[in-house]
């Protein structure tokens, strides 16, 4: 599986640190420095865990995703205009 550069936790990281949080095996400050990452990053892991969601999101954000989409249609309707006139 391909993983975005930034990505420091796969998933097995993810259901490893939902694991060891949900048997009360350790608090999150001695969780954060065994995966060496950030108390934030661990509270993340886990409220996507409480929703299921291990594996990693897309790097392509969804604003991105507009703004091509939109590009694309954007020069649709130009190629549009320019053959009608």
């Amino acid at each position: 599986m391909k993983l975005s550069a930034r990505v420091r936790l796969t998933p097995e990281d993810r259901q490893e640190i939902w694991h060891i949080y949900q048997t009360g095996g350790a608090n999150i400050t001695d969780i954060a420095e065994r995966f060496n990452v950030s108390r934030p990053t661990i509270y993340k892991v886990i409220e996507r865990a409480r929703k299921h969601e291990f594996a990693p999101r897309k790097s392509t954000n969804l604003r991105y995703r507009n703004l091509r989409y939109g590009l694309k249609r954007l020069a649709k309707v130009e190629r549009n205009l320019e053959g009608s006139c």
